[in-house]
């Protein structure tokens, strides 16, 4: 097949199989993104990214809170999910987030009500609707727990 080709076409094709391979060795990127830090467990690194637009962003100051849960810093995420649903108080995501942060402290009337409201906004929430059915779970609400884990 190769000697069937024109002496032009035989050179492009040349140059793309030394090329691609070139390519797919070139230079990886600088910094990973702070999702793919915290999936690996680098948590403090991804915090250190998540920090520089958390203020701004509601999926940064998310991924912030999670990386300070990952390390134990209860408190800090709080703030961290508190100030942000200041920002935007109509963000399912955020509420959802805090619900299951009061849920893992104990708190779980605060996890309710952080349910109930992420539940007004999107009662799609996986997050929301999770967290209520481990409420009702430890709260010896069976049944109810059950009919929750099964609409996921």
């Amino acid at each position: 097949m190769f000697w069937r080709l024109n002496t032009m076409q035989q050179g492009l094709l040349a140059a793309l199989l030394f090329a691609l391979p070139a390519m797919a060795f070139g230079e990886e990127k600088d910094t990973p993104s702070p999702r793919s830090l915290y999936l690996t467990g680098h948590y403090a690194e991804a915090a250190e990214q998540y920090k520089q637009s958390a203020d701004k962003d509601a999926t940064s100051a998310l991924g912030l809170a999670r990386c300070q849960t990952a390390t134990g810093e209860y408190d800090e995420a709080a703030k961290t999910l508190t100030e942000a649903i200041q920002r935007e108080a109509r963000s399912a995501a955020l509420l959802s987030e805090f619900a299951l942060l009061e849920f893992q402290r104990g708190r779980e009337e605060a996890a309710r009500k952080h349910v109930e409201a992420a539940l007004a906004l999107d009662k799609d929430s996986i997050t929301a609707r999770w967290t209520l059915a481990e409420l009702d779970r430890t709260s010896g609400k069976l049944t109810d727990a059950l009919k929750g884990y099964e609409s996921l």
